[in-house]
Order: C-alpha cells, then sequence, then structure tokens
C-alpha cells in the first residue's frame, strides 16, 4: 500500500530542493519504492524513496552513468539524492501524448525508444559479475510474476492463465542468452 504523504524527514528535505508543492501518491513499484510526484514551475518532479539501501544505489548507478547520456527530453534528470534517506528527486521530462490524432509521429517515437536502449545497453557494465547478477535479477522478477499469477489465477480465465504462464517459462528459457543492461523493476 502506497502511503498518501511523504515522510516529514524526505519531505523536509525535498523542500530544502525543490520548496513546497502539493504531493501525490503514485503506485509503488514491484520493488516496493514509494513515489509521489508533485508539478511545479520546473516541471514533474518525482520523489523516490527506495525500499533497500541496494535499489537506492542501483537508482542513483543508472541516473549517473545511463540516464544522464540520453538526451534532454528522453529521461528524468536527478535532481538530488540523499542516501541515509533512500530518496531521489528527479525531473520529468516534457512530452507530448501520442494518440490517434498523432499517428504520424510512431516511426520517431519508436527511433526515441531505439535509441534510448541503445544507450542503456552500452552503459551496461560487461562483467561476468554483472551478467550474474542480471540473471539472478531476472530469474527473480519472472519468479515474482509466476507468483503473482498464481495469486490472481481465480480472477483470471483460464487462457489468460496459461498465456502467463507460458510467456514466463519461456522468458525463464532464455535468460542466459539475455544481453546485459539496465533494468527497472
Amino acid at each position: 500500500m502506497t502511503p498518501t504523504a511523504i515522510p516529514p524527514e524526505a519531505a523536509d528535505w525535498a523542500r530544502g530542493h525543490v520548496g513546497r508543492h502539493a504531493a501525490w501518491a503514485l503506485p509503488a513499484d514491484l520493488g516496493g519504492a514509494q513515489a509521489w510526484r508533485m508539478s511545479s514551475p520546473q516541471g514533474l518532479i518525482d520523489m523516490r524513496i527506495t525500499r533497500t539501501d541496494e535499489d537506492f544505489r542501483r537508482e542513483i548507478y543508472a541516473h549517473r552513468n545511463a540516464i544522464r547520456r540520453l538526451g534532454p527530453s528522453h529521461g528524468p534528470r536527478l535532481l538530488a539524492s540523499e542516501p541515509r534517506l533512500r530518496s531521489l528527486l528527479t525531473v520529468q521530462p516534457r512530452a507530448w501524448r501520442v494518440d490517434n490524432t498523432s499517428l504520424q509521429q510512431l516511426p520517431r517515437v519508436h527511433e526515441d525508444a531505439g535509441q534510448l536502449l541503445r544507450v542503456l545497453h552500452e552503459c551496461a557494465r560487461r562483467t561476468d559479475d554483472a551478467r550474474a547478477r542480471a540473471t539472478r535479477a531476472t530469474v527473480l522478477y519472472v519468479q515474482r510474476i509466476q507468483a503473482a499469477i498464481d495469486r490472481l489465477s481465480g480472477a483470471l480465465t483460464r487462457s489468460q492463465t496459461d498465456a502467463l504462464r507460458r510467456s514466463a517459462s519461456l522468458m525463464l528459457e532464455h535468460v542466459p542468452t539475455l544481453p546485459t543492461a539496465f533494468c527497472w523493476r
């Protein structure tokens, strides 16, 4: 469950960097990070509190080594971080919505997505240790998905459950051959 209010110590820290702005809770991600969003003259600012110190270090590493290499409109910009609170402040890029009236933009969207993936893959460490960590993380992630499928199977049709289980099995089968890269949970 996502708390509706930012914890007081983290809120004080954030105010010191971005001022006082109303914040609304965002859904927690699969890694258990808590997140809030604020609207400010700088744009949309996200405040994240990671679940663990390792999650915090991983996110900071990704911001410093991959995301910063993207163009200014392709990824969030790290404004501040506080390891003691496992907290990050990021400003979201200004973007445009792709809807049915702007289908002519789809080739550009796909090109931008490809460039983003290229940058993220190029930034991944090319060591055996990184591959082993990536493999373990992917297997754990798929196992969490399988557990969610088991919990939700009563709410899904048999064909939906079977399709999800086949996809998870296929993913586990291909984990050893997947390229090492950044991933967010």
